[in-house]
This record gives structure tokens, sequence and C-alpha cells, in this order.
């Protein structure tokens, strides 16, 4: 498995270890861009541990999504509010709530790529 920022997690199969054996590979990764949102609350202050999803909308097709569509489209907010989506450009549903499941917004963006931190307020609990 071949996973981190900036590029899709992508599964390569090897052969089996034997020793004294090597398999070279060559693995072709796309870049993509990375989307940054700060999750804040109703007064401006940030939420860590938020739940955030950030998932194609209705009729976009920039990624795969398996299941109900939030499986592989939802993430933690760390301490500092800061929360990062591997995401090609499109039109994305984003669902943000504070630890509690509170607070809670849903709306539709278009992300151009830019990697300015979007900030997200959630509501009032």
């Amino acid at each position: 498995l071949i996973t981190g920022n900036g590029f899709q997690p992508k599964l390569i199969d090897l052969k089996s270890a034997a020793p004294g054996s090597t398999d070279e590979r060559t693995v072709r990764i796309e870049i993509t861009p990375i989307c940054t949102m700060i999750i804040l609350d109703h007064r401006g202050y940030l939420v860590d541990n938020a739940l955030v999803t950030m998932k194609p909308a209705p009729g976009s097709k920039p990624m795969r999504v398996v299941g109900s569509g939030n499986v592989g489209t939802s993430q933690r907010s760390d301490d500092a509010g800061e929360v990062k989506f591997t995401r090609p450009i499109g039109r994305y549903v984003v669902i943000a709530s504070n630890s509690n499941y509170k607070g809670k917004i849903q709306k539709t963006i278009d992300w151009d790529g830019d990697p300015a931190p979007i900030e997200v307020t959630l509501k009032k609990p």
C-alpha cells in the first residue's frame, strides 16, 4: 500500500518473498491537490477532533467512492482544527460537526485546487 498526502492510495501486488530475490517496481503516481480546512465553532474558536466529510457532490464524479459515499471521505480535525483531504478539483459536499456531533453544517463547495485553507464555521449547538 502506497499512501500519503498529495496522491490517492495505491495498492501494488508483490511476489512472495524468497531468500536472495529482489522485486523492483516502477509506480506511476498522479499528484493530486490537497484541500486544507480549518474548522471553527460558532464563536470563531478552533474545533479539535471535529468530524469532517468531503465527498463528491451529486452529479459530480471526481473520485471513486464506495458504499454510502462517506466511506473514505471523512476525517477528524487535529488539535489546531485543521483537516486535509487529497482531492481532485471539483464540486464537493462538506459536512462538519464537533466531536459530540453538535453544530453540524452541510454545504456544497466548488474547489479549484487552491492550497489556501478554507474556514468552515459550525452552527451554534
